[in-house]
This record gives C-alpha cells, sequence and structure tokens, in this order.
C-alpha cells in the first residue's frame, strides 16, 4: 500500500508542473482541434488540452474514493486515474468548445462550453466502466447510478433524509431499499 501511494503522491507532483489554460485558449485549442489540416497541428493542440487538465481526473477520482475501499473492488487509485485519463483523451479530440443549440427555423444560438463540463462526464463514466468491470461479483449499472442518487440526497436532506422521501426519489420498495442501502454502505451488491 505504501508503493501505491508513494506513486500517487508523485503523479500528483507530475501533474502540477502543467500549467492550466484559460477558457479562451480551451476555445482556440478545440478549434484547432477540429480544423486544422496539419495532423501534427491537431494532435499538438490535444496535448496541450489534455495536459492543462490532468488535475480534473483527480478531482473527479474523488467521487470513487468510497468504492476503492471495498473488498470487492480489485482496482486500485492509479488503475483508476489511468481510465479517466483514457476518458480525458477523449473528450479532447471530441471537444467542441461552442455548438448550436436552436432549432432549424431560428438562428443558432452560440454558447461557450468549458472543456471541464464536458470532460467530467466522459471521464467519470470511464471510471465507472472501469469499477464494474473490476469486481469479483458484477454489480448492474443501475446500482452505480441508485448509489449516486442516494449519495445526492444525503447531501441535499442531510440527517433529515428519511426513508420515505428515498422510496420516493428512486421509485423502489422498502425491500429493495433496504439492500440498496446495505449494498450502498460495504460497496457490495446483495444477491
Amino acid at each position: 500500500m505504501l508503493k501505491a501511494r508513494d506513486a500517487y503522491d508523485r503523479y500528483l507532483e507530475d501533474i502540477a508542473s502543467y500549467p492550466r489554460i484559460t477558457p479562451e485558449r480551451e476555445a482556440e485549442l478545440s478549434r484547432t482541434i477540429l480544423n486544422a489540416k496539419d495532423q501534427h497541428k491537431a494532435e499538438a493542440a490535444v496535448t496541450e488540452l489534455i495536459h492543462a487538465n490532468l488535475r480534473l481526473v483527480v478531482h473527479c477520482l474523488k467521487d470513487f474514493d468510497r468504492f476503492l475501499s471495498s473488498s470487492a473492488v480489485r482496482i486500485t487509485r492509479m488503475d483508476l486515474i489511468a481510465e479517466g485519463n483514457i476518458g480525458l483523451m477523449n473528450a479532447a479530440r471530441r471537444f467542441n468548445a461552442e455548438f448550436s443549440d436552436g432549432d432549424a427555423t431560428d438562428r443558432p444560438k452560440r454558447s461557450n462550453v468549458r472543456f471541464s463540463t464536458y470532460a467530467c462526464k466522459c471521464i467519470k463514466s470511464r471510471m465507472r466502466r472501469a469499477l464494474k468491470l473490476g469486481r469479483f461479483i458484477h454489480i448492474p449499472e443501475h446500482h452505480f447510478s441508485y448509489w449516486t442518487e442516494m449519495e445526492t440526497l444525503r447531501h441535499e436532506h442531510g440527517d433529515t433524509l428519511s426513508d420515505d422521501v428515498l422510496r420516493d426519489k428512486l421509485d423502489v420498495s422498502n425491500e429493495v431499499l433496504g439492500l440498496l442501502k446495505q449494498s450502498s454502505q460495504s460497496g457490495i451488491c446483495m444477491l
């Protein structure tokens, strides 16, 4: 475990050397990636966007710490970071800072989108998939969404969260709610 901690700390030190970029620079890189005719120029833009956002993967990792402590999970923190980095690379290649959100009859409106908003979804999706595949026992995908929703409700309601509210929001029976509560605490799906 000490070696894993050392590798994680070393990784944090390494990524701290990459500077962050402004939203304007993100948009410029996005245009270069999508429109560049020179492949080397596009790859350089992808690389800069990835390096500037490596900290985002570590930020997203915090949402998965409780899953990593489960004995049912065979994946390490550095494995999840690697999966998150793959999600970040995919997001960098597909990111479009300007998108049209009008319909065909109206003149399209332009909205600027931050890369972090888009990339977080790609990173977390990749991490969820890695956790799902890295378990001794397969856990259905919908359990992860239940656990996430339960966590969100706990943050919103605090100590006042009742089983009735959970049942209504999750749309489950008493029996299923009991199993979900038990499995969310242990990180193990009750079969």
